[in-house]
């Protein structure tokens, strides 16, 4: 298996741990997406960012919201132009101080040796909770076994 995709996606994860944001959009396409799937409004970074600017506000926005005590990958996959990843964050929201403990995967589609875009997904609902400052069951019903 060609191990470029991986070891591309793993220098994106590399540059954001040392938090070099010009050396992550260097290995970016020029219309590169970051998109974090969510509830729209719910919290800051729930939105699609394009671009070299996109890029900036996309991490900005991190570091504007979003304290890490934790980052591990758990697992890389590439498969016809794509990279998935599994693993697991905890951080602190700045707004609340609450911590958003939670699985999550990022999905990066890549193009001529660079990252076209990125997708994340994780736990929306506690991360709401947690940015609103409720808490996380009270925030998502609970499925009522009685009515059913």
């Amino acid at each position: 298996m060609n191990q470029a995709p991986v070891k591309l996606v793993q220098s994106v994860y590399e540059a954001f741990g040392r938090r070099d944001i010009p050396a992550i959009l260097a290995l970016c396409t020029p219309d590169m997406t970051w998109e974090v799937v969510g509830p729209s409004g719910a919290y800051p970074l729930y939105d699609t960012f394009k671009g070299p600017e996109g890029g900036v506000r996309f991490f900005s926005t991190i570091a504007e919201n979003e304290i890490f005590s934790d980052f591990a990958i758990a697992e890389i996959h590439a498969a016809e132009g794509m990279v998935t990843v599994l693993g697991h964050a905890t951080y602190t929201l700045i707004k609340t101080g609450k911590v958003v403990d939670t699985d999550f995967i990022h999905l990066f589609r890549l193009r001529a040796g660079r990252v076209a875009s990125f997708r994340e997904f994780a736990d929306t609902a506690q991360v709401v909770a947690a940015y609103d400052d409720t808490d996380a069951h009270e925030a998502v019903p609970a499925y009522d076994t009685e009515d059913a």
